[in-house]
């Protein structure tokens, strides 16, 4: 009998309590749980993360867009002012082939300035492969600011070198007589205002047609890749007259 009882309670010692595998699985399934739902959170909160990142990448995007756009619109604008100015004085000439055109134009007030698409602008460009649009915003950019250097400063010489005349003006009409060497003097000048002026007259009309059609595609391209606001709804509208500087037209005669 003693030996029958140790042995059955030594096989009965060998049993792993119910109670506590119960015990362990539990705890292992809660663990399994809380880990689930703890990636569950994080993931949710990292979409959350990236939608608020591409929402405000996009915004930015936007700001960019719009921004090159009003730059485009506002370079439109005074190409288009230039261009109706030069045009309207050179149809004072009474021919075309007229001697010195820059009798014929006034200076213009100092009301132009330049205009630059900046790096996160044109960068935004290349980020979406607009690699024409890239292009032609850079070579129109810098062609509106040529034109307005060349303006202002046809503006600002003209005006020293009627200060400079000999001339009788009566109301906004000057005539100027030279003796030789005064025409030797004031040659070069005038011929330095003459090579300002047809550059100008030959080539504002172009750039802005190039300018009128980077703003078209520039605003249609924004709008379906980044669904940009901006949106022109009409040609290029009417500009009014520039303000010109108090001067006047000059006849120029040698003296006998």
């Amino acid at each position: 009998m003693d030996v029958n009882f140790g042995v059955q309670a030594a096989q009965e010692s060998n049993w792993i309590d119910p109670s506590g595998i119960w015990g362990f699985v539990g705890t292992l399934f809660g663990a399994v749980v809380g880990g689930v739902i703890s990636w569950v959170l994080q993931r949710q909160a990292f979409k959350d993360q990236t939608a608020r990142q591409q929402q405000h990448d996009m915004d930015h995007d936007r700001q960019l867009a719009t921004a090159m756009c009003l730059k485009a619109f506002d370079m439109l604008n005074q190409l288009a002012m230039i261009e109706k100015h030069v045009v309207s004085e050179l149809k004072k000439m009474p021919t075309p082939d007229a001697p010195h055109p820059w009798r014929f134009v006034l200076p213009l007030a100092n009301v132009l300035h330049p205009v630059n698409f900046s790096a996160d602008e044109l960068s935004l460009l290349l980020r979406l492969k607009e690699n024409d649009l890239l292009n032609r915003a850079a070579l129109s950019c810098r062609a509106h600011n040529t034109q307005l250097s060349a303006i202002q400063t046809y503006s600002t010489q003209r005006m020293n070198m009627s200060a400079d005349m000999p001339s009788t003006v009566t109301g906004n009409h000057g005539v100027a007589i030279f003796t030789h060497r005064q025409m030797q003097k004031f040659g070069p000048r005038w011929a330095e205002l003459n090579s300002l002026i047809i550059y100008v007259r030959d080539g504002v009309t172009k750039d802005r047609k190039d300018m009128d059609t980077l703003l078209l595609d520039l605003a249609k391209a924004m709008n379906e890749r980044i669904q940009c606001p901006f949106a022109v709804l009409a040609p290029t509208p009417h500009h009014p007259d520039l303000p010109t500087k108090v001067d006047v037209n000059f006849t120029i005669k040698r003296q006998k």
